[in-house]
């Protein structure tokens, strides 16, 4: 069997100089991944973002792929080159939309794996009326849950969310650790903390409270680099106690937590956080505000709970840096739970077992008339376009948009603000347009000065899309070359 994951953030624990931050999806996925690699029937093949690299590679006993980022994974010739049997992607998100949408286009199967508890909320089910942090609305999102063929879940809550708010039912697999790796040091001497810069779900901000609260303690922060007024204001509040790194590479992870006191959580949700995976096999005690997955803390002892209340994880904080055994008995029952329950010869295994197991995937039919269109993709069109558009523009200097029509009218309003002026729009009769902006004559515009021209149109013209080619050959960008006949925006 051919398995392909897609997960375009996880470069950087191929490659440890790559720029590229990962989080428990990317690490989830790699061990995932490298481990099934070691299996003589499944062949493995791995889907990250283009940073420069070879588009094709062999490494950990997998293909490596890469992807331009001018091109979606979705959109790029890659997917179809791979031709896997089995398609694999993480997080309810616009990307696990387009990938699950491009396997159904091929007839591939597709596996989604939910990657935390606060992706299953019910008010994905409110359609286009609800839009998320990231600008995508609930039927994009909801698409992936929806036509996944299968589904793997961290742990029963979210399993039971699925079910109640989806009525999708799915597998539980407890994320997997090679426990052989991670050992712990006699010469521990710090309080360790890793996390994103953002203000939800890590809350750095909090760990800066924490030290404060307990200034004879030392703290080391790995704080990976996300927004950067979060990272700037962390670091301009930096008490004496707390050392800052930016980034630490995979390979060096095991030796950070086998050096650790103890390892805090500050987060306000999970699904079953990596870390206390990597601390528990590191025999090193957990001590979390708000994240209790499974109630493992408290129900088995496993670590030290504080139920929200900072001032008591303080507390529990200074307790253990005076008296660092106080919670072996924690650290025991927190490495027997892992060798127990999460052990990466069992649960792949396990995982094997599940991918040979495969019903029909969900109609292809089915899928493609998931929408009123009666094509895969008009749902979640308005997420491709944004991604799309501000890609192109990202990689270029100046880019000119043709013809300045209605789409383009829709197509402005999403064009990051920082791009805004390296657009031109161009028309045949700009006496005509409706557009607030200066329009240029397009037989009268120089267009040697341009990078690139974005056709903006959404219906099936051929004879247009033809003129377009001759005009600007290598310049143009075809939004929609591979999609079914539009309109999709403009009904």
């Amino acid at each position: 069997m051919k398995v392909c994951f897609v997960v375009p953030n996880a470069y950087g624990l191929f490659e440890p100089t790559s720029p590229t931050r990962y989080g428990g999806i990317e690490t989830r996925s790699f061990t995932y991944a490298c481990a099934l690699a070691k299996q003589p029937e499944l062949d493995i093949s791995f889907v990250v973002r283009d940073e420069g690299q070879v588009q094709k590679t062999w490494t950990h006993g997998l293909t490596l792929y890469s992807y331009n980022t001018q091109r979606p994974p979705h959109r790029s010739p890659v997917i179809e080159q791979i031709d896997a049997d089995l398609y694999i992607s993480f997080g309810i998100n616009y990307m696990s939309s387009q990938i699950i949408a491009q396997a159904k286009k091929l007839n591939k199967r597709t596996l989604l794996c939910i990657a935390s508890d606060s992706e299953l909320i019910p008010e994905l089910n409110n359609g286009k009326q609800y839009i998320s942090s990231e600008g995508d609305n609930g039927k994009t999102l909801r698409y992936s849950i929806e036509f996944a063929d299968k589904i793997i879940v961290q742990n029963t809550f979210q399993q039971k969310k699925l079910k109640t708010h989806f009525k999708r039912d799915s597998q539980l697999f407890l994320n997997p650790i090679n426990t052989e790796k991670y050992s712990k040091s006699n010469n521990a001497d710090y309080i360790l903390w890793i996390g994103r810069a953002d203000h939800e779900p890590k809350r750095p901000h909090l760990l800066i409270k924490l030290a404060q609260a307990a200034p004879e303690v030392h703290f080391k922060m790995i704080l990976n680099p996300k927004i950067p007024s979060v990272s700037e204001e962390i670091k301009t509040s930096l008490p004496k106690n707390v050392t800052l790194i930016e980034s630490v590479p995979f390979s060096e992870v095991p030796k950070l937590f086998s050096k650790a006191l103890g390892y805090v959580s500050t987060s306000s949700y999970e699904g079953f956080p990596n870390t206390f995976l990597q601390a528990g096999s590191s025999q090193v005690p957990i001590l979390s505000l708000d994240v209790n997955p499974e109630e493992i803390l408290t129900e088995l002892e496993c670590g030290y709970f504080a139920c929200g209340d900072l001032n008591k994880l303080a507390e529990q904080i200074i307790l253990l840096n005076q008296s660092p055994k106080i919670m072996n008995k924690n650290t025991v029952a927190m490495n027997k739970y892992i060798l127990d329950n999460h052990s990466l010869t069992s649960q792949i295994k396990k995982l094997i077992q599940f991918l040979s197991s495969w019903e029909t995937p969900k109609s292809l039919q089915e899928s493609l008339n998931y929408d009123f269109s009666g094509n895969v993709y008009v749902h979640f069109v308005e997420a491709y376009v944004r991604e799309m558009v501000n890609n192109i523009l990202s990689n270029n200097h100046k880019v000119g948009i043709y013809p300045a029509g209605k789409h383009t009218k829709w197509m402005k309003s999403f064009i990051s603000e920082e791009h805004r002026n390296n657009v031109v729009y161009l028309d045949d009769n700009p006496t005509k347009s409706i557009l607030s902006e200066e329009v240029f004559e397009l037989k009268n515009y120089d267009l040697n000065s341009l990078d690139k021209i974005i056709f903006s149109i959404d219906t099936d013209n051929p004879d247009f899309t033809q003129k377009a080619k001759d005009l600007f050959n290598k310049k143009l960008c075809l939004l929609y070359e591979d999609f079914p006949p539009g309109p999709y925006i403009l009904k």
